[in-house]
């Protein structure tokens, strides 16, 4: 079956573990990921991230607690990350070839309940005192599938708090002009951006997965995965251009994703015109521009389309390029902006950089962009929180807040937002951050 014969999941969804739970019935069957060897069906994926919540649970990680993953691109890091929003928790990934400057960091700015550490992978080590979890041990709690109904059964109540505005993710930028800085994104952000996504992705999909886990090309796409069912082929960024084209070609991929210095060693490799890849619906490309005569040799060689997607950390959709574009506009352009997007232009220096109204804009859901991350005081030192003034998607000034211990939710201009009260004037400064 192709995937445009595949049917969209049907109905409205609030929040992730919604999605979820109605995945779990419709589309439980249906490939999730491919690791080598290892395969898993989206009902195997959930069923163990079910057990893998409890465990959680069980170690104390609470409703809007951080689980930071230190694991390489693998099926153990999707379970980790759908059973910490099962838990109602914050997941944050690091990837893993930050040194010790970034992982202090990182983990100092949003302080985990639990981290979830690969040894084999010789990262540098967490803070003292904070809470492990070896992935070694991953599998053992896993292993129970009979267990998982019950698992589910005992997540209900926090399946029951959770709300669109609760954080899923924090992505971090690279730390290239300085530290890692970090950008939360709730369940409407993520909502928000598989509807943006456009040519990028149909029911049914199956995608190339080469970038690393802890980078917003995975963690944002979790809602967008979910819906349309997509299978993801886990690659390795390094694997060589005649074994990623076979790779392609033996999982039938729908979705081939490359950067354009990988697109020209793979037009130069001898036998490309040989392999079949009737079953690829389109091909990717990001990082750089791509000459037009490559995409036209894509095109006329390999028999699909190019298209190019620009995007940020910050907002992991914002414009890109369509299949019926010529060759031209997508070496020249990034495209247009996606669904529920707005691109204003800004003065040049010197002259104030004031920005105009926006020129280019595209109507439908909101909007992509998350929320600043900031820091409060509360277990282990401090905890994420979004600050912002307005609604989600915009960005504010980080605020100081009291002791999360008697926090209320509190009703602001523009939306819910968490604060924390005790009385007083600790109860006055909060309302004052709101």
């Amino acid at each position: 079956m192709t995937s445009g014969a595949r049917a969209a999941l049907s109905g409205e969804f609030g929040t992730v573990q919604q999605l979820m739970d109605a995945v779990a019935v419709a589309l439980g069957d249906r490939e999730a990921y491919v690791d080598g060897d290892q395969r898993v069906t989206f009902g195997e994926w959930l069923a163990r991230a079910n057990l893998l919540a409890a465990e959680f649970a069980r170690r104390g990680v609470r409703r809007g607690d951080v689980v930071a993953l230190m694991l390489p691109p693998s099926i153990d890091y999707a379970v980790c990350y759908a059973a910490a929003a099962k838990a109602g928790a914050i997941t944050t990934g690091l990837n893993t070839r930050v040194g010790r400057r970034e992982v202090d960091a990182i983990l100092g700015q949003c302080s985990p309940a639990l981290v979830v550490r690969d040894a084999s992978l010789q990262l540098p080590d967490v803070p003292a005192g904070t809470p492990v979890l070896a992935r070694s041990e991953l599998a053992a709690i896993c292993a129970d599938l009979a267990g998982a109904a019950a698992a589910r059964a005992a997540l209900a109540a926090v399946r029951a708090q959770c709300v669109p505005q609760d954080i899923v993710t924090i992505m971090w930028t690279s730390g290239t002009t300085g530290l890692p800085k970090g950008a939360c994104f709730d369940h409407a952000n993520l909502r928000a951006i598989s509807a943006a996504a456009g040519a990028m992705c149909v029911p049914g999909d199956r995608r190339l997965g080469a970038v690393p886990f802890a980078h917003a090309g995975y963690m944002g796409r979790l809602w967008d995965q979910l819906e349309k069912g997509i299978a993801l082929v886990i690659c390795s960024p390094s694997l060589p251009p005649g074994d990623m084209l076979r790779l392609v070609a033996a999982e039938r991929i729908t979705v081939f994703g490359a950067v354009p210095t990988q697109w020209e060693r793979l037009l130069r490799l001898p036998d490309v015109d040989d392999v079949d890849l009737s079953h690829v619906r389109i091909g990717t490309s990001a990082s750089a521009p791509i000459r037009p005569e490559v995409v036209k040799e894509i095109a006329e060689r390999l028999g699909f389309p190019v298209i190019v997607r620009y995007a940020m950390t910050e907002s992991p959709t914002i414009s890109g390029t369509e299949p019926a574009d010529p060759p031209d506009v997508q070496f020249r352009t990034v495209g247009r902006p996606q669904q529920g997007m707005e691109v204003s232009v800004a003065g040049p220096a010197g002259e104030g950089g004031q920005g105009r109204e926006p020129r280019h804009r595209r109507p439908g859901h909101r909007h992509v962009h998350p929320r600043r991350l900031q820091r409060l005081p509360g277990r282990g030192g401090s905890r994420p929180r979004a600050a912002s003034e307005g609604g989600v998607g915009e960005r504010g000034r980080p605020a100081r807040t009291p002791d999360r211990r008697d926090r209320r939710r509190v009703r602001c201009p523009g939306g819910p937002r968490e604060a924390a009260n005790t009385r007083g004037a600790a109860r006055d400064r909060a309302d004052r951050a709101c």
